[in-house]
């Protein structure tokens, strides 16, 4: 998978996420539910760009009908035209945004890092087991028991978790609104707890009022970050939500089969094939080569009987090789930076003729740059419709690979 398609794919699962939890969930008291909603939705957000769920795609590709891969050499020179790529400056971008953020981060742990070997004079705030509290402050086991319950349920993890996210998406804004949601919900957790066992919220409420507002780091669960209180004390104050009120939950559910089906369908070509500025490149001219025998990935065993009976068949483009052939001579271009470049390869992309003759889930196996690679991607995508394989009788979805062989 594609870095463009990760970040596309994770950032809009974010986003559906949080504009569910603002709309339905914001405003429940049941905080432990909020934070497992929460840091469960980051996590799917995340790994479901990364994991392939084939079982959710559609019907699958004909086990019995296969084709050959087909070498296609690319040669020639190239015209005039703009070294400038806009992909690869967009991840330049990205990658710069990245370290930076990931400095900041570990700013942040040196931050911590002195903060708890030398605390200062009026802080309260944890950071896994280790506790910082002034002594000299008032209610000082009140205190402690709200920093007790930050350490007990483990909320540095949800911290680092949010965190390190921050740095993969970091020009999300959304990721910000989940790192301040989870420690709000932190705090009212923790706040729930300290009440109780003061045994008066209205108390409680008042010794978060008068209490002098220290610097805590950023990393920790604080008790006197100043920033909530007001977001605290009003959670603290509302009335319990109604166990029927739960339900909203379960429509995560249909919310997460949707995005899996999602997730199962796009394509590499959505963030690969839209090229913003197209090159001024001359046509490069395109040899058809030999035809190798390959290996399916899915273990697909080749049926030697294609094409000799009438029923059973694969797919072929519309005049059969010798135009697809020069479909590729008219339409492959060798992009003009990496022939600069001197960069030559073999591209090895794999494609679905569907029942209807269109072509999809077009992929690079095997790639050499994100031009080159790009480039074969593009002329294989915009292929006209093939004649669609048949098993039986039947039209069915046929599997195909094309190594494109990119020489100067």
């Amino acid at each position: 998978m594609s870095l463009a398609v990760f970040l596309f794919q994770s950032n809009f699962c974010l986003l559906v996420f949080y504009s569910f939890y603002r709309l339905f969930l914001y405003k429940e008291t049941f905080f432990l539910w909020n934070r497992v909603y929460l840091i469960s939705t980051l996590c799917f957000a995340l790994f479901s760009a990364i994991l392939r769920f084939e079982w959710l795609s559609r019907s699958s590709v004909s086990r019995e009908l296969q084709s050959k891969m087909l070498d296609v050499v690319v040669q020639g020179r190239v015209g005039a035209g703009t070294d400038f790529d806009w992909m690869q400056w967009t991840y330049r971008l990205y990658f710069l945004g990245a370290m930076l953020s990931m400095l900041w981060f570990l700013y942040k742990l040196w931050i911590l890092k002195s903060r708890l070997e030398n605390p200062q004079t009026g802080q309260a705030f944890s950071f896994f087991g280790f506790k910082r509290i002034d002594s000299a402050l008032p209610d000082f086991e009140m205190i402690n028991r709200h920093e007790e319950v930050h350490i007990r349920q483990f909320h540095s993890i949800d911290v680092l978790l949010m965190e390190l996210a921050a740095v993969l998406l970091w020009f999300n804004p959304v990721i910000y609104l989940y790192k301040s949601s989870i420690k709000n919900i932190h705090e009212y957790l923790a706040d729930e707890a300290a009440a109780e066992f003061e045994g008066s919220k209205r108390n409680y409420a008042l010794l978060l009022l008068h209490k002098a507002m220290g610097l805590s780091p950023d990393l920790t669960n604080s008790f006197l970050r100043q920033s909530e209180i007001k977001k605290r004390l009003l959670m603290l104050q509302r009335e319990r939500s109604d166990k029927r009120a739960l339900w909203k939950y379960l429509w995560l559910v249909p919310l997460l089969s949707s995005l899996l089906f999602f997730s199962s369908a796009i394509k590499e070509t959505k963030s690969q094939v839209k090229i913003a500025s197209r090159l001024k490149e001359k046509t490069a001219p395109a040899e058809f080569g030999k035809e190798d025998n390959v290996k399916q990935d899915d273990g697909e065993k080749e049926n030697e009987q294609k094409g000799k009976d009438a029923d059973n068949y694969g797919a072929e483009f519309p005049g059969g090789l010798s135009k697809f052939t020069g479909y590729l001579i008219a339409e492959t271009k060798y992009p003009k930076a990496e022939f600069n470049k001197g960069l030559e390869g073999s591209v090895i992309v794999s494609f679905v003729v569907e029942k209807d003759g269109a072509i999809t889930e077009v992929v690079v196996k095997k790639g050499i740059s994100p031009a080159l690679d790009k480039e074969a991607i593009r002329v294989i995508s915009n292929s006209p419709n093939w004649i669609p394989g048949k098993q039986n009788g039947t039209p069915v979805r046929i599997k195909h690979d094309i190594r494109l062989n990119f020489k100067r």
